[in-house]
């Protein structure tokens, strides 16, 4: 057989091979995306050295806020494979800021110029509190690697911290475009409650219950549906429709462990809501004091429970509250005006002390306890 024709065989040989190759490749990344937990457990116990299925199980266990999504992560983590993902897989799901920030320190060693493990960097300086340095930092990475879902996460993170809330709405949705995670999501239906954007935030969280296990952690589905209830609340509903969406925070209730920490008072606050449009001022008064105590610096439940204080008539105690939230609000509105002007501003020695003047206000007024209500 002519030697060229060989050779041409040959070669389809092995790029036909090399596509096979690849084309598995994608399909098992997309069963690893989609599979539900339970068939990832089987999968990773019948295959412990798959890095990618250990490390995508690993994270659905921290949704679920499962222990073991760490120590697999951990375990992925500490394999001598020098894996930037797997190391970011890990750093980003440790809870402590100043551990991460040490593992992400002791892989920079190694991996100096990785993109994701820089990523990791700046994301925990926002929680560290350093939110104008993790923006400078991940501007610099874009500069070099272009945008992706993950710098932009941490754009949102520090603008949420600087209390830009628009600012980090933005960015999140452009992260979802990017890369369409459960976790976007809910981190974008977070900044969209105390914007009040609520027809935005049933279309964010629609898709992630409309999934149901389809690779969907239980702790995400969980929390869309809590954001969904306080959607339709906010919505034109029927009360007919309230009774149900009640009946489903009454369930959420029982699954609160799901939910992220400043996340915790928001089945109360809802609840509470759905109660107060179902003609129950005394059941909404005493679970929107649970959302209150829990949550004193979140204007909309303290004004629901001078609501419900006020249906169940007891004006004086609600005259109080009321005047506690335009206290609140008054403050909380002032700290976004001077917290603006002293980043345009950083050296204005005045601003800067009526900025912290007007925060221990709103600290001091945090730390007085709610006036006595009946029933409670």
């Amino acid at each position: 057989m002519n030697r060229a024709l060989i050779g041409g065989i040959v070669a389809a040989c092995l790029i036909g091979g090399v596509g096979i190759n690849q084309w598995n490749s994608a399909r098992h990344q997309s069963w690893l995306l989609h599979a539900s937990k339970q068939a990832l457990d089987q999968y990773v116990s019948a295959h412990p050295d798959d890095m990618s299925a250990k490390v995508r199980l690993g994270r659905l266990n921290v949704a679920n806020k499962d222990p073991r999504g760490i120590d697999l992560l951990k375990a992925a983590a500490d394999a001598p494979s020098e894996d930037e993902a797997v190391w970011f897989a890990y750093v980003d799901a440790l809870i402590d800021p100043s551990e991460a920030m040490s593992k992400i320190e002791t892989y920079l060693k190694v991996l100096p110029e990785s993109t994701k493990l820089r990523t990791a960097k700046a994301r925990r300086m926002v929680e560290l509190g350093d939110p104008n340095g993790a923006l400078s930092l991940a501007d610099e990475l874009i500069k070099v690697s272009g945008k992706n879902a993950d710098l932009l996460r941490v754009r949102a993170d520090a603008f949420m911290l600087l209390r830009r809330v628009n600012e980090a709405s933005d960015a999140l949705q452009a992260a979802i475009k990017l890369d369409d995670r459960a976790e976007l999501r809910l981190l974008l239906a977070m900044t969209l409650v105390p914007q009040q954007r609520y027809r935005e935030l049933r279309d964010v969280c629609l898709p992630i219950v409309a999934k149901g296990d389809a690779g969907i952690a239980e702790g995400h589905a969980v929390r869309a549906r809590l954001y969904l209830a306080g959607a339709a609340l906010n919505l034109a509903t029927p009360v007919d429709d309230i009774k149900k969406t009640a009946a489903d925070l009454e369930d959420l209730l029982r699954k609160t462990a799901f939910l992220e920490p400043q996340e915790q008072f928001l089945p109360f606050y809802f609840l509470g809501e759905s109660y107060m449009r179902t003609g129950r001022p005394a059941d909404a008064q005493r679970v929107l004091t649970q959302a209150v105590t829990m949550a004193p610096q979140f204007p909309a439940a303290l004004y629901s429970l001078a609501r419900a204080v006020q249906a169940s008539k007891d004006e004086a105690t609600a005259a109080l509250l009321f005047k506690r939230h335009a206290k609140l609000t008054s403050l909380l509105s002032e700290i976004d005006s001077l917290s603006t002007r002293a980043q345009e501003k950083p050296s204005d020695a005045v601003l800067a002390k009526r900025l912290t003047d007007v925060q221990d206000s709103l600290d001091n007024l945090l730390k007085q306890p709610l006036p006595k209500l009946a029933g409670n």
